[in-house]
């Protein structure tokens, strides 16, 4: 349903998906709805409308906003299974804010006898309600402007090193971070904010969201940046590897003043004989070659 706001029509109201184990999530969406989750995925990030706007009996309109948050824990190898090497290039990615939990070998987690903080589990849950239920718009011009000049130096950076990959990821951090701000702005101005006080973008909301942003960026990059660089590469691989034996301009300007079938042969490999006397017969008629002794053919043009 594209559920929205009792208060606020205009507001939309998001689904909060929380599981424990990345792997059960996966079993439970493969089949037909996985196919598509990766697009629904892509799209909540900016809350983009998804589906397929019809007409019939049952449905007058198969449009809905996305507004889908997802909460889940789980293994590296599980996590890889959701974003494959052949869809590191979906953008899904760098949409993530994605968090590696330390790897410790061969030694026990310390066994703790810190007793429940009553106090601190409280305020948690009053401040999730309250962020829950707080509605309107703010504004975050100089925390938007803030987060524009980050994303600027990060780009520099990124044209610095040559490095697609960072500069990739850094859009979509920068956005992430400018979201923490605005969350850490309600949560530490709340008193001020709930009488009715505008939200101030001061230097602690612009360090939080800048750290997040840069965190992100960090987690990102470890994680994915590798595999992504090498995906680039087998597009282009295969890309050449199709296209070159369609590139009869550069083979024919590649060719000697004289040369033999077997020559053209050679300039363009696995291609079938009865293939390669096309390509002279073509040439024939648009006046590039012509017959010679010798089985030879010469170029009536040197480079077209």
């Amino acid at each position: 349903r594209d559920a929205v706001d009792t208060q606020d029509p205009s507001l939309h109201l998001h689904v909060y998906s929380c599981e424990a184990e990345l792997a059960t999530a996966l079993r439970a969406q493969k089949g037909g709805s996985w196919i598509e989750k990766n697009d629904l995925y892509c799209k909540s990030f900016h809350n983009e409308y998804w589906g397929m706007d019809y007409a019939n009996d049952q449905a007058i309109n198969g449009e809905i906003q996305v507004n889908l948050n997802l909460v889940i824990s789980g293994t590296e190898d599980a996590f890889d299974r959701l974003i494959p090497t052949s869809t590191i290039l979906s953008g899904l990615p760098t949409r993530l804010m994605y968090f590696q939990m330390p790897a410790v070998h061969y030694r026990m987690i310390a066994k703790g006898k810190k007793k429940i903080n009553t106090s601190a589990e409280t305020l948690l849950k009053d401040t999730a309600y309250y962020l829950d239920q707080t509605r309107g718009h703010v504004d975050a011009t100089k925390l938007t402007d803030h987060m524009y000049r980050w994303c600027e130096r990060i780009a520099r950076r990124a044209e610095m090193e040559e490095d697609e990959e960072l500069d990739d990821l850094r859009k979509r951090t920068a956005i992430i971070g400018e979201r923490a701000g605005v969350a850490y702005a309600l949560v530490a101005q709340r008193e001020a904010y709930e009488q009715g006080k505008p939200l101030v973008m001061n230097k602690d909301v612009l360090a939080f969201a800048e750290f997040v942003a840069d965190y992100c960026l960090y987690s990102q990059y470890r994680k994915f940046a590798q595999r992504m660089k090498e995906q680039k590469q087998r597009a282009v691989e295969a890309a050449g590897t199709k296209r070159q034996p369609m590139l009869l301009v550069s083979v024919y300007n590649a060719l000697r003043a004289t040369f033999t079938l077997d020559e053209l042969a050679a300039a363009r490999p696995g291609v079938s004989r009865n293939t390669l006397y096309s390509n002279i017969n073509r040439w024939k008629k648009k006046g590039l070659i012509k017959d010679i002794e010798g089985k030879k053919y010469k170029k009536l043009i040197t480079k077209i």
